[in-house]
């Protein structure tokens, strides 16, 4: 028995290593996407009301696809979901490319911002999977840690692509990224049970499923604590998109190097590439998850004030 329980901890670990190494790869890629689009959408139009509408399209988008998502995961399958969601990502950073106005940038940040949303909750929802009992919050750290990573390591790429390159360019490594993210999950994440093809899948979504209704009821019977933590995501989400906007713009107006504003960048996400798995495991031995919630925000608010 111990050796069968030590085997099926070595799948969950090949199973998160593989996940792990398609979230680094698409956050390496997208740190260069957004580092670029700051500035080329901040060429297309110098009114900033336009210029926050338009960053903020990919999220609102995401935000509308996450819930039908992750029942279309359990339909489709979750590693199809996920190798749909990064050739999407791909395509988007090719329409980035040829994209020659405002109005055109707005459609292709909408069809970016549905497919991204295939990846990372198809994503989230295999590490959950795949994770032993106990060790949930162990193999979740374990993953945002390979997604903060990449997200650490892709500025500092950014800055040097963005300064040796012609502004479209950027768009095209990101596409290429995608790509090579996608057939690396294709070759090495396990397939699961999701079999319904792709189009009766959505149907029944929407048709049977009624899921943005079904969500919003399981979401809200959490109680107080539903708010509480949907408030607080909610807030140091926009936080962090805010940076991730306005730091290339305001590093250009300085006229400072490319390269300093991905170095800035990586310094604002070393924190999450070094504590993620190492708070995942403190919770999961401890089990204080309300404690660190707390304590996170009393940090994030101190930060914010210096």
């Amino acid at each position: 028995m111990r050796h069968l329980r030590l085997l099926r901890i070595n799948r969950g670990s090949k199973a998160l290593l593989a996940l792990s190494a398609v979230i680094f790869i698409y956050t390496f890629a997208t740190s260069i996407l957004q580092y670029n689009l700051s500035l080329f959408t901040e060429s297309l139009s110098a009114n900033y009301t336009i210029f926050g509408l338009i960053m903020g399209l990919p999220w609102i988008f995401s935000l509308l696809t996450d819930m039908p998502t992750g029942v279309l995961a359990d339909r489709f399958g979750r590693k199809r979901t996920m190798i749909l969601g990064l050739l999407g990502l791909g395509a988007s950073g090719i329409l980035f490319y040829i994209v020659s106005g405002i109005f055109q940038l707005f459609w292709v940040l909408v069809f970016f911002g549905v497919f991204e949303g295939f990846l990372t909750v198809a994503g989230m929802a295999s590490v959950i999977v795949s994770s032993p009992k106990g060790k949930e919050n162990q193999f979740v750290g374990g993953y945002l840690n390979a997604s903060a990573l990449g997200y650490f390591i892709g500025p500092l790429a950014a800055g040097v692509i963005v300064f040796w390159s012609e502004s479209r360019l950027p768009f095209l490594f990101f596409s290429v990224i995608c790509f090579i993210a996608a057939a690396f999950a294709y070759l090495f994440i396990r397939r699961d049970g999701g079999k319904e093809p792709l189009v009766k899948a959505v149907a029944d979504i929407f048709c049977k499923d009624r899921i943005y209704v079904a969500e919003l009821k399981e979401f809200f019977s959490v109680g107080r604590l539903s708010i509480f933590v949907g408030f607080f995501m909610l807030l140091s989400g926009m936080w962090s998109e805010f940076i991730w906007a306005m730091e290339p713009v305001f590093i250009q107006a300085l006229n400072f190097l490319p390269l300093i504003g991905g170095i800035i960048l990586s310094a604002f996400v070393a924190p999450f590439a070094v504590l993620d798995y190492p708070v995942g495991r403190w919770i999961d031995r401890t089990q204080r998850r309300f404690f660190s919630m707390i304590a996170g925000l009393l940090a994030g608010g101190r930060y914010n004030a210096f």
